[in-house]
This record gives C-alpha cells, sequence and structure tokens, in this order.
C-alpha cells in the first residue's frame, strides 16, 4: 500500500496487456524525457521468416534513443518459455528500421509537434528494448539478460477512485543520453577531439 494526498493505493490484479498500456500512456510524467507513443507494427526475423508485433513505442525528445516495448502481465514459468521468450527472440533480431521508422516519424509531427529534422535521427540508431510486466520473476529475468532487454516493473495500483502506476525500482526507466560524458569518453579514447 501506498498513500497519495491521503488517498490509499493497493495493488490490483486481472488486468490484461491492453488495461496495463492504457494505464501507462495515460501516466505521461513516468518516462521523463521520453514520450510513449501507442505506434504498432509487424516486423520480420531478420533470422527467420517469424514476425512480431510491438506494443509501444518509447522514444527520446530528440530522437537519439527510442525502444520497443514489450508489455505482459502474466510471469508464470510456462508462460514465460512459450511466450515473452520467443517474442522478445523475434523482436531483438528484428528490422524495425524497415518500416517503422517511417511510421512513427509521420505519427510523431502529425500528431505530437516534432520536427521533420529532430524525428530524422530515428534512422541513425537501433532501438533498445524494453519489457514492462507487474512482477518479474528469475526466468523472466534470465531471457531478458540473454536478449538485452530491460526491465520496468510496473503495476496498476487503485484508490477507491483513482488508477496510478507503481514502478518497483524507478532506476530502471532510461535516461536520456549524456552527450557531454559520451563525448569525452569518446576523446579519451581517440585521443583527439571530436566535433
Amino acid at each position: 500500500m501506498f498513500v497519495s494526498d491521503g488517498k490509499k493505493f493497493l495493488p490490483t490484479s486481472g488486468y490484461n496487456e491492453d488495461v496495463l498500456e492504457q494505464a501507462l500512456m495515460a501516466e505521461e510524467d513516468i518516462f521523463r524525457d521520453f514520450l510513449l507513443v501507442d505506434c504498432k507494427l509487424k516486423a520480420k526475423s531478420t533470422e527467420s521468416t517469424k514476425k512480431t508485433l510491438n506494443d509501444l513505442i518509447l522514444v527520446s525528445h530528440d530522437c537519439e534513443q527510442w525502444f520497443i516495448v514489450e508489455v505482459e502481465v502474466k510471469n508464470d514459468d510456462y508462460y514465460a518459455r512459450n511466450h515473452i521468450n520467443n517474442q522478445l527472440a523475434t523482436q531483438t533480431r528484428a528490422n524495425w528500421r524497415e518500416r517503422i521508422v517511417k511510421k512513427l516519424g509521420t505519427k510523431l509531427v502529425e500528431e505530437y509537434g516534432f520536427s521533420a529534422n529532430i524525428v530524422m535521427r530515428l534512422e541513425e540508431n537501433d532501438p533498445g528494448f524494453l519489457l514492462i510486466i507487474p512482477e518479474t520473476t528469475e526466468l523472466i529475468s534470465e531471457i531478458c539478460r540473454k536478449f538485452g532487454v530491460s526491465i520496468i516493473e510496473a503495476g496498476i495500483w487503485k484508490s477507491e477512485d483513482e488508477t496510478a502506476i507503481f514502478i518497483s525500482d524507478s532506476s530502471m526507466i532510461p535516461e536520456k543520453f549524456d552527450k557531454k560524458r559520451f563525448e569525452a569518453g569518446w576523446q579519451r579514447i581517440l585521443g583527439k577531439e571530436i566535433y
């Protein structure tokens, strides 16, 4: 339980992925310098004919970072082995640039007021991958490590008349790259200035 403005919030269960997605979209402040976008598109694995569908996209306001987001609510071992594992395997091997960058870019310009020049940066960077799930398990954590997917534990909590998203570890929320630190690191590695 947590208390906010005198209201007691308790964890809930029994909701599906769509409900969690909608609750995440309603809480704009969770991801700070990022925008959570409902932009779904099929992508095909580069290693097979398997196709996958993303749930959401998380994109930084400067379009230099973006993430394919998978939302799950079930976490039992059978589901993890037979669905989450297969879904993340296909997503992390899919060619997202081929189709989603154009669709995402158009949506960001038309619906969110991004400039076309900023949106063009999406093509320069590969996406990261996030799994948002109310509660992870050792098996799910192992699957995510195997595929390089970050986990955010986020669940729906309710008071008598309000819904909130509870995130168990806010340090798992992506942060914008620190360009100064990144450039300084490259300067040390290359031993010369970078412009």
